[in-house]
């Protein structure tokens, strides 16, 4: 090889090792780069979640389209009397009656008129096969005709199975066969956070698919029913929401949505579901026995406060006893007014709805065995449930307000009177001994406690009140930035109330 040719292969190849340092390396080893190409892989890691989610909501809202179905109802119409009045004919200007008196002589008579029945809307789901269709107690309420459109637009004329007012569910049956039912998922392992699928008939748009997360479980004490454990959720829920399901990615149901916390009646991101659990449970009462049995017990209860507990010497979470039913189940096993229960059958109970959900819960004549503290002593109960029906007091009634007065007797901001036996009989009072809440000062410290008048003091620190001087004795002897401890009647159900000074 000559020295040209030389030359020429030697500056190829110099220029080709330089090409190859500018295209390659500098690719596989820029930090710049590197980066890029790793918000790359994380991006397409995003997409791919996403999508995935997506897709999850897409097969959820397909697999659940047959066996979601709206409901529309018609109330009857009410015939009602509407007063008419009938003027006197005479000429203008001119009454025999004089113009202070004419009206008295109008002729006045009833005229019948009909009112027409409210409609009303509402979502169900198919939980049989052969045409039964699980709802909201309140969406069927006093319904004459019900109409059930399936996802295929098909129209049944419905028949109401059975209703549970206490936990707003009902069931309803179509003449129908071969429906697809809902899946059952375990509301009780339901978690904060995951994500569900709501579906159903907000104002009348059928098949509405909206989505969230389980933002709260356990809701209770919210005034809607009897017996409340309510999933919360962000989901989207509306007015024609009621009803239907709430379902988790794997297309289960958790709940059957039914009310919504909202100032204006629409979504305001707050919705509640029954849970599939308690839902089933019902369900299959009014299924097989065309009612709902719950076990019964027989007691008043009440949450403690601290002071409440401080009173007792209690430390730790239970639920008091107020009021024993006289001869009911707790009294015959041996429970007292007084008594603080910790737990049901080895599970803590905590609060009042705790303890009233998973004793309605169980079958009546069923045996539990609670523990209760006593005078600060652990002491074991074995009751024998008995047959609640909705006319029983499961819990102290809050139901009677009352109006307080100005006027204050003593500190405590109430005044107080004898009970004579003709108060009693106007007042309805049966309970032996006590004193009559004659007046209570909105800004004492019986105000706020909940005492109310008409309210009947038994006893003060567990010591018996019959009379105005047993009551001020007692008051005297009490040191009120120490609390006192009044167990108060109203109604004939008794309930402990703790009072303390700053």
């Amino acid at each position: 090889m000559n020295q040209f040719k030389l030359r020429i292969v030697l500056l190829l190849f110099a220029a080709l090792t330089v090409g190859g340092y500018f295209a390659y390396p500098k690719k596989a080893t820029s930090p710049a780069y590197a980066q890029s190409a790793q918000e790359s892989d994380v991006a397409f890691e995003q997409l791919r979640t996403a999508t995935n989610l997506s897709d999850a909501f897409k097969h959820v809202a397909k697999a659940l389209r047959p066996s979601v179905v709206s409901i529309s109802t018609e109330s009857k119409p009410q015939n009602v009397s509407v007063r008419q009045f009938k003027i006197p004919s005479v000429p203008f200007g001119m009454s025999p009656f004089g113009p202070d008196s004419l009206f008295e002589h109008f002729q006045s008579f009833e005229m019948p008129k009909q009112i027409p029945g409210k409609q009303g809307l509402g979502s169900g789901l198919v939980v049989k096969s052969d045409g039964h269709i699980l709802t909201n107690h309140h969406v069927v309420k006093g319904a004459e005709k019900i109409e059930v459109t399936l996802s295929d637009n098909q129209t049944f004329q419905a028949t109401v199975i059975g209703t549970d007012p206490e936990t707003d569910l009902a069931v309803l049956k179509i003449d129908a066969s071969g429906l697809q039912p809902v899946k059952w998922a375990d509301s009780e392992q339901a978690e904060v956070g995951e994500w569900v699928v709501a579906i159903g008939s907000p104002f009348g748009l059928n098949q509405t698919v909206t989505t969230g997360i389980v933002s709260a479980l356990g809701r209770d004490d919210m005034g809607i029913t009897n017996y409340e454990n309510f999933i919360q959720t962000d989901a989207a829920i509306n007015p024609g929401n009621s009803g239907g399901p709430l379902v988790n990615l794997k297309g289960e149901l958790l709940g059957i949505n039914t009310a919504i916390a909202s100032r204006s009646g629409a979504y305001n991101g707050i919705g509640f579901a029954i849970p599939s659990a308690m839902a089933n449970r019902v369900m299959n009462g009014i299924l097989d026995h065309g009612k709902v049995s719950r076990g019964y017990l027989g007691v008043m209860i009440q949450d403690l406060d601290e002071g409440l507990a401080s009173s007792f010497g209690f430390v730790g979470k239970g639920v008091l006893i107020g009021d024993v039913v006289a001869d009911g189940p707790a009294g015959k096993g041996g429970l007292q007014a007084g008594d603080i229960v910790t737990k049901l059958n080895e599970t803590n109970v905590e609060t009042v709805n705790q303890l009233r959900n998973r004793v309605a819960d169980l079958a009546p004549d069923s045996t539990v065995n609670l523990e209760v503290v006593r005078n600060g002593a652990v002491i074991n109960l074995e009751i024998v449930l008995g047959n609640r029906d909705a006319t029983q007091l499961a819990s102290w009634s809050r139901s009677r307000s009352g109006e307080a007065a100005s006027a204050s007797e003593s500190s405590l901001g109430i005044a107080v009177q004898d009970l004579s036996d003709e108060i009693r009989q106007q007042t309805g009072t049966s309970v032996d001994g006590g004193v009559l809440v004659a007046e209570v000062n909105r800004s004492g410290l019986a105000w706020p406690a909940g005492i109310r008048t008409g309210d009947v003091i038994v006893s003060l620190n567990d010591n018996q009140v019959s009379s105005i001087a047993d009551f001020k004795e007692e008051m005297a002897s009490s040191d009120l930035r120490q609390g006192i401890r009044m167990r108060i009647n109203r109604e004939g159900a008794s309930r402990f109330v703790f009072l303390r000074s700053n």
